[in-house]
């Protein structure tokens, strides 16, 4: 499916601009210049995009090797065992995978993108081991991608840093928004993958939906009590410094773990370090041929025929990001700041962008980065069900931001 997405992501921008460019030049915004810079200049993005991941890829690579010598992930996984076996019953119990992807997932609730990224790189690379056919994803690979991408967010922190540096004086206030929507985008993505998965259905189908429903109500009761409990500044406060402060916690944890096992910690981390960075040099390709299509796409005027149909709508000024949002993470924040430069930072179209932003992510980009970094080809259904949890993510944001601001 991606190959056909791919291509036609070519097709449809080169289209558009040979017919519009027909038409006359008063007529058409489109440049031949500029859609042959577009292919060019998104090479060297990607090359940019790879070298600035190198660096929080070898540093967080390095400490998970720490964890898994000293014997830290083998204790995490028993302990997770039960829980996982819930979504993932085609994983062999305390497995390193199950490690990984609690290292992921805790990172995506706390909004710590940089450090998810490659927890869940390992995760997947660990999955793969496991994998009977090489080329095609698991249901195991499919389900967590989707997790992955519609990971339930308790604090935005990187939303609310850009707010706040546009000028927002509560950024807070976009806390209970972001996490409600994606809450429900999160429950949607589960709920559809499971549903394609033979082995998901009948009474192996209620217990992770139930154990994600209340997950899920249980964090949102306590975000809700926060939120109305504690003044914005406080919480604004406790949301820039909290993650940060967790994030060296856990580092600490792992260092002074592996110290008291007495394991050669430096070494170990130098051997995680280059593991991360063949990682990286395995990714360029694929984002190479990923921000290539997308910038020619978006040059070429296709992005504007599409939003054409929706002009008097209140949400038309916040789908360029929703449309970006599932291709690029750079390219979704580029719009989300140029939206809110132009409306306010207070407007309503503004605070629709933030929660998009917050509550969906680069599907697209996620599917390239960790199927490609383990050479996966046959996805399955993974692009539909990431793309279908987007899609509710951007209903839920735009209905929850009007319920809220509107």
């Amino acid at each position: 499916m991606l190959n056909w997405l791919w291509g036609s992501l070519f097709l449809v921008g080169f289209l558009v601009a040979t017919v519009t460019g027909f038409l006359g030049a008063e007529h058409s915004s489109v440049s031949w210049e500029a859609l042959g810079t577009a292919l060019f200049s998104s090479s060297q993005t990607a090359f940019e995009v790879c070298m600035g991941l190198a660096g929080p890829m070898c540093f967080w690579l390095g400490i998970l090797k720490i964890a898994e010598n000293s014997g830290m992930l083998v204790k995490a996984a028993r302990a997770l065992t039960p829980l996982f076996g819930k979504f993932f019953p085609g994983i062999p119990p305390n497995h390193p995978a199950i490690s990984a992807m609690t290292l992921n997932i805790s990172a995506n609730v706390l909004g710590l993108d940089n450090a998810a990224t490659p927890f869940g790189l390992r995760a997947m690379k660990e999955l793969q081991s496991i994998n009977p056919n090489p080329n095609t994803a698991t249901d195991a690979q499919v389900l967590f991608l989707v997790i992955n991408t519609a990971s339930v967010t308790v604090i935005p922190l990187g939303v609310m840093t850009q707010l706040h540096q546009l000028g927002m004086k509560n950024p807070s206030e976009i806390i209970l928004p972001t996490l409600l929507a994606t809450v429900g985008a999160s429950l949607a993505g589960v709920l559809v993958t499971l549903f394609f998965q033979k082995e998901s259905r009948g009474r192996q189908f209620i217990a992770p939906i139930a154990i994600l429903a209340a997950a899920s109500g249980l964090i949102g009761g306590l975000v809700a009590f926060v939120v109305y409990t504690f003044s914005s500044e406080v919480i604004s406060k406790a949301a820039k410094s909290g993650g940060t402060f967790l994030l060296i916690a856990f580092v600490m944890g792992i260092l002074i773990f592996g110290m008291l096992k007495k394991k050669p910690v430096f070494e170990d981390f130098v051997e995680g370090a280059k593991e991360g960075f063949q990682i990286v040099l395995n990714i360029l390709p694929y984002l190479v041929a990923m921000l290539a299509a997308v910038s020619f796409f978006k040059v070429s005027g296709a992005m504007d025929l599409i939003l054409s149909p929706f002009d008097g709508f209140s949400f038309k000024d916040a789908l360029p990001t929703a449309f970006m949002r599932p291709f690029s993470g750079s390219g979704s924040r580029a719009l989300m700041i140029e939206t809110i430069q132009r409306f306010g930072v207070d407007s309503l179209v503004s605070k629709m962008v933030a929660l998009i932003q917050g509550s969906s992510e680069t599907t697209l980009y996620v599917i390239t980065l960790y199927f490609g970094s383990v050479g996966i080809k046959r996805f399955r259904h993974a692009l539909f069900c990431g793309l279908f949890s987007d899609f509710v993510a951007v209903v839920l944001s735009v209905g929850i931001a009007q319920w809220f601001f509107g």
